[in-house]
């Protein structure tokens, strides 16, 4: 006689920029704090993400929690790291020859 197949859960975790993952690292961050210690961001079987949703979903799925995430933004925006926008000319951007399968300006 078989048992049942154990369910699994999945974190999903949309786009939206900077204001976006501060949404979600927030809302994150909630409910570790309200169900703990029965409940943590960290206990998801599968973590899938959009834009800026996966590079959260990146963070978690490597048990950095939501506070720790928090406390990294705001140490860089303090420093002023993203106060101004990274902008590439197109001449800095390399293309790829696919047919010799390298790089070239």
């Amino acid at each position: 006689m078989s048992s049942a197949p154990k369910s699994k859960s999945a974190l999903v975790l949309a786009g939206g920029g900077m204001t976006g993952a501060a949404y979600e690292i927030g809302a994150l961050t909630a409910l570790d704090r309200l169900f703990a210690p029965d409940f943590s961001t960290g206990r998801f079987d599968v973590f899938v993400g959009t834009s800026a949703g996966s590079i959260l979903a990146t963070l978690l799925a490597n048990r950095i929690v939501p506070s720790d995430i928090f406390h990294g933004m705001a140490f860089e925006l303090r420093k002023g790291v993203w106060k101004k926008p990274v902008l590439m000319n197109p001449e800095q951007i390399p293309n790829r020859d696919a047919a010799n399968h390298r790089l070239s300006k």
